[in-house]
């Protein structure tokens, strides 16, 4: 009996001592805390990685699409160029020997229009704050038609604009989200073919001086109100392509080759940006005409896009506005001086913690004829 009572308490105090010291399980509480917040740190230190990247992936999506667009239409700007009689008009008599109302000489025309330059001028209304940087006008075939008894004809002349705007979202917000946005946009003017009015602005027979002054009206109603009551047939010709884009720049220049043919520099057909083909132009120097009724050979286009994390800060902020207008207001009006230009607003949006990228690209006109 006294060796089985042994036995019990030899196995009961074996037991005992089997178990963990309070020591010990502080411990290992410790190295147990430690590898948690290792561990915390080392998800949270992902969770950052992953949201920059997907930040830089997803936030500037919208610009790069926004440069494929205005890329893709651009290139196919066309003034459908073509070569007519000056002088006295060639009227036919009964007794005509094929001489009578010979022509002077011979000239370059075009019923289309290409333009660009800073969008506070050329837009109606418009502001430097509410029409930042600059803004291009232009017509191309793209066939695009409101009617659908036209859709098949792919090559009807359309009108194009782009141009930055600053204002709200109210006119195609969501009806359950009530609170508005303020976002700079890059907006495209895009009226189908059936209203382009390139053919009705210019009075017939106008040339010229009046045709110059008459031409821009075909553009008017860029930078309009969107209707909130849009339909299939009845839609805005001004609407957003991209969101939190604050600066348009657009360089016209000559090509290589033809500034070495012609003796100028590449900057000479827009030294300040601005070229209207339906002006005279400052380049071109050698041609009476100089580079009225043409197109810039190629265009250097600069897109500054912020991400969407910045705008919405800033607007919670309330600095949205002051900070884009410190960035670009009073900057590129030389096209000598667009890539310190460039630089400075990206020193700017630095100053203000801004995410943003600049995207920038070269784009060749097609239809551009400087043979002629």
């Amino acid at each position: 009996m006294n060796m089985m009572k042994r036995n019990f308490n030899a196995s009961v105090t074996r037991q005992l001592r089997s178990g963990f010291t309070l020591v010990e399980i502080l411990v290992s509480l410790g190295v147990l805390s430690i590898l948690l917040l290792v561990t915390a740190n080392v998800i949270n230190q992902v969770q950052k990685t992953w949201s920059a990247a997907s930040a830089r992936v997803s936030q500037f999506r919208e610009a790069r699409v926004a440069m494929e667009v205005l890329s893709r239409n651009i290139s196919q700007a066309t003034l459908n160029t073509y070569i007519d009689y000056t002088g006295t008009e060639l009227g036919l008599v009964s007794t005509d020997t094929g001489r009578e109302g010979a022509p002077l000489s011979f000239e370059r025309r075009s019923d289309l229009h290409f333009i660009c330059g800073q969008a506070s001028s050329l837009i109606t209304g418009g502001s430097s704050s509410v029409y930042p940087t600059h803004a291009v006008f232009f017509q191309a075939p793209l066939g695009v038609v409101q009617d659908v008894s036209y859709v098949g004809l792919n090559r009807l002349l359309c009108g194009r604009g782009y141009f930055i705007q600053n204002s709200d979202d109210d006119a195609f917000r969501p009806p359950f989200v009530k609170s508005a946005r303020v976002r700079y946009r890059l907006m495209e003017f895009s009226p189908p073919a059936e209203q382009d009015l390139i053919y009705a602005v210019v009075p017939p027979g106008a040339q010229d001086a009046a045709r110059e002054g008459a031409i821009r009206a075909w553009f008017k109603d860029a930078g309009g109100d969107m209707s909130k009551g849009e339909t299939e047939t009845n839609r805005s010709v001004t609407r957003p392509v991209a969101d939190n884009i604050v600066a348009l720049v657009i360089s016209p220049r000559w090509d290589t080759l033809s500034a070495a043919a012609v003796g100028e520099d590449e900057l000479a057909i827009a030294p300040g940006y601005s070229f209207d083909s339906a002006s005279l132009g400052t380049g071109n120097q050698k041609s009476a005409q100089r580079t009225r009724h043409l197109l810039p050979p190629v265009l250097r286009v600069a897109l500054v896009a912020i991400d969407e994390k910045s705008a919405d800060r800033l607007g919670s902020e309330g600095r949205l506005n002051s900070v884009i207008d410190d960035a670009v207001q009073n900057k590129f009006t030389s096209a000598n001086s667009m890539d310190q230009d460039l630089q400075a607003v990206a020193d700017s949006l630095n100053e203000s913690r801004v995410n943003f990228r600049v995207f920038v690209t070269t784009i060749p006109l097609l239809g551009s004829k400087w043979g002629m």
